[in-house]
């Protein structure tokens, strides 16, 4: 018979494993498909993802019943990113980017979900604005989801991608069209530029910090009023912004070869079989 802490052991392996299965299949899942993932019956996944949701680790959408990671794990893998030292790096970085701009800052990285902000501050021109750590950003339509579609594997973003083509109804040709745009855009220019809709005067500007190998660490985003300070993506703001994402990725290691000599092609969507 198995002691009291070898069941434990095995009980914190099984809902581990569930979590990661969720991470893996990334997007909201069935009991069925999650069960399957992790190969336990469905009385048995069940039973655990209960469990989970009593922490917050799991949620499960009350309409149509699949389970997705809940908030208490996106709060702990915040603080878990936190400790890491490009992380704690890049967050002392905004607070000083905060304090010249005065503008928003924040610190996003690739998470289970896309763009992911995992930490901001705020500067002293700009107090209505709060950025929750912890929430997904497009890849289309934001500074920070842009950096991203041009600078990480086509493979990391496609499924994303094809995503929110799908929630907005556009046609695929003038998405290729935005998409071309974008990477030729942030290629020259090294920043994005973004702004909104419902408040166009409100803008951000993006900035990618790579690792040693030229890969893609974070992404670096300030967040301003353009009708008080100038958010253009060849602005003194944005020389500022990548003036610090370059010290951040020089102290990676990052020398520039890396990111020149595996420059992709540019991203263009795939049209689905039945097009």
């Amino acid at each position: 018979m198995a002691s009291s802490e070898e069941y434990g052991n095995r009980s914190v392996m099984a809902g581990f494993s569930l979590l990661a299965a969720l991470a893996s299949i990334g997007r909201a899942a069935t009991l069925g498909e999650i069960a399957d993932a992790v190969k336990m019956t469905g009385s048995r996944t069940h039973r655990f993802l209960a469990g989970l949701q009593k922490v917050g680790a799991v949620s499960q959408d009350p309409e149509s019943g699949k389970y997705d990671l809940g908030p208490g794990l996106i709060e702990l893998g915040v603080t878990a990113l936190g400790r890491v030292d490009i992380v704690r790096r890049a967050s002392d970085a905004i607070e000083d980017l905060a304090e010249a701009t005065g503008l928003v800052a924040l610190v996003c990285a690739w998470g289970s979900n896309g763009p992911t902000v995992i930490k901001w501050t705020q500067g002293n021109r700009i107090s209505s604005i709060h950025v929750p750590e912890g929430v997904n950003l497009p890849l289309l339509t934001t500074a920070t989801g842009n950096i991203f579609l041009v600078h990480l594997p086509r493979e990391k973003t496609k499924r994303f991608l094809e995503q929110e083509i799908s929630r907005a109804g556009v046609a695929r040709k003038s998405v290729d069209a935005d998409v071309e745009r974008i990477v030729a855009s942030v290629r020259a220019k090294g920043a994005a530029y973004s702004s909104g809709k419902a408040h166009p005067n409100l803008v951000k500007l993006a900035a990618p910090v790579f690792q040693w190998n030229g890969e893609l660490a974070l992404v670096v985003t300030l967040i301003g009023d353009a009708t008080v300070t100038d958010m253009d993506a060849d602005s003194a703001t944005a020389r500022t912004l990548k003036a610090a994402t370059q010290r951040l990725s020089q102290v990676n290691g990052y020398s520039g070869r890396a990111e020149r000599t595996k420059k992709s092609a540019p991203v263009a969507l795939e049209k689905p079989d039945a097009a």
